[in-house]
């Protein structure tokens, strides 16, 4: 405890001080010196940013650009029916050609599905105002 105290000086304990506040806030410096923008994709490791780090509500349509997240960036499975909010798919938001008989599996439409769906689905004006 001696020896401890022999170097416990006014100088030294400054000088920690000093070190710890510099080390600790130099992050954040560092990061307020950085030009908007100027970290991207290609700054980024594969993985780097997840779910998990993302704050809620951080990324949310109006923030993503138009054509960011298309069918290629996008992982086996994340996208599901059980994801999707209610209406956020309908045809108006489909693109012309977006879902073609090729682009579906075997099987995925079905007599029986579309049974299920029309029975389900809000009724729609036709274009001479008859239902």
């Amino acid at each position: 405890m001696r020896r401890l105290r022999r170097h416990l000086t006014f100088a030294n304990v400054t000088a920690g001080l000093a070190l710890l506040v510099a080390l600790s806030t130099s992050g954040a410096w560092a990061a307020s010196k950085l030009a908007p923008k100027s970290v991207g994709e290609r700054q980024l490791r594969p993985g780097a940013v997840t779910a998990s780090k993302l704050r809620k509500n951080a990324v949310t349509s109006p923030k993503i650009k138009a054509e960011a997240v298309i069918g290629g960036k996008l992982a086996s499975g994340s996208v599901t029916g059980d994801k999707l909010a209610s209406s956020s798919v309908s045809s108006d938001k489909l693109q012309d050609g977006a879902v073609t008989t090729s682009k579906l599996p075997d099987d995925a439409v079905t007599g029986a599905s579309i049974t299920a769906m029309s029975s389900t689905a809000p009724s729609r004006a036709s274009p001479g105002g008859a239902t």
